[in-house]
């Protein structure tokens, strides 16, 4: 017994280094069904952040660089990458952007695209001020901040109410749980079904005209290092039918346009869970909306009608898709001095 654990411990090595949070490691029947994978949390990142030299006498400058790298799997426009602290008047500024272009309006910030696994570099010229009398540390500060769309698909599964009862006899029934993929991003929406699955469906009427409703929760989760860079921690939504397709930032730093979307594969052709998703659940997150709360937002939960009256099989399975747009920022800072000669 002791050399077959042993046996499969390589194994769960194996699965655990892979990069997939998994609700089971290895799946037992009865135990589990589904798992969680989550592609990468943090997109656009700065990569390396150095100062050349980190210490200068007044009126001596400082080559400040940053590389600011893509690692999701499409591009990234209108990156802003901004010196945002350079410690009061101890330093002018004045930056190099990317691809020769100009700097923006404010000349300490650079805007530019980005495609996937491509590495960029930022660069600013800082000249200490010739008026530092006294030893004075500074960290500076920069973010790369962007908007960005991420997706996610949660499997639900129904089950044929004679089929259902058939394995309870049997005692062959195993409770299940979801198949969830999270895209890349670092602001994710959760899709979680709070029913135990398979989800018993039978003909109305055929319960004493009583109908099977499935829980929905909906929830936002920071799985980045970075900030939601929107004001008062907020995601202002607009509960939108259509896919998003592209997402830019408004004046705020907030994400413009469409922002939240829901739908679901259909069974047959009489059930749209689509149509119960957006007459129970959109409408719910429309009027409560999202508030982070450190890392996540609290769970909106709504319920939505089973299908009924569908020619459903022993088994069937769809999918819920969701998709947000959000505005983020990475961040870094690194400390220099200015030390006059004594």
């Amino acid at each position: 017994m002791l050399r077959k654990i042993l046996l499969l411990l390589p194994i769960v090595v194996i699965v655990l280094s892979s990069g997939c949070t998994q609700s089971c490691i290895i799946p037992i029947p009865g135990l589990c069904g589904g798992h969680t994978t989550e592609y990468e949390h943090d997109v656009i990142v700065i990569k390396s952040l150095e100062a050349l030299p980190n210490k200068v006498s007044p009126g001596q400058q400082i080559k400040l660089r940053a590389y600011i790298e893509n690692r999701g799997n499409k591009n990234v426009e209108g990156i802003q990458v901004s010196l945002y602290d350079h410690c009061g008047n101890l330093f002018s500024v004045s930056p190099r952007c990317p691809d020769n272009s100009n700097p923006d309006a404010d000349a300490e910030s650079c805007t530019f695209d980005l495609l996937p696994h491509q590495i960029k570099s930022v660069e600013w010229t800082l000249v200490s001020s010739d008026s530092t009398k006294l030893k004075t540390e500074c960290d500076l500060k920069i973010y790369a901040r962007y908007a960005y769309v991420t997706d996610s698909i949660t499997s639900v599964t129904f089950i044929n109410y004679q089929e259902y009862q058939k394995q309870l006899d049997e005692g062959t029934f195993h409770p299940i749980t979801s198949y969830i993929t999270e895209g890349y991003g670092p602001i994710k929406p959760y899709i979680t079904v709070e029913d135990t699955q398979p989800i018993p469906v039978e003909k109305s009427g055929a319960n004493s005209g009583s109908k099977t409703t499935v829980t929905i929760g909906v929830q936002l989760k920071n799985r980045g290092s970075g900030f939601l860079a929107c004001e008062n921690n907020n995601l202002p939504y607009k509960v939108t039918e259509k896919e998003i397709t592209s997402a830019k930032l408004d004046s705020s730093g907030c994400v413009s346009g469409k922002t939240f979307y829901m739908t679901a594969t259909k069974i047959g052709n009489n059930y749209d869970i689509a149509d119960e998703i957006k007459t129970k659940c959109l409408e719910k997150i429309k009027s409560q909306g999202f508030t982070f709360i450190k890392k996540e937002t609290p769970k909106i939960i709504c319920s939505i009608d089973a299908p009924t009256d569908v020619n459903l099989p022993k088994q069937s399975t769809i999918h819920v898709t969701a998709q947000v747009a959000y505005a983020y920022e990475f961040r870094k800072d690194i400390k220099v001095t200015i030390e006059p000669k004594t």
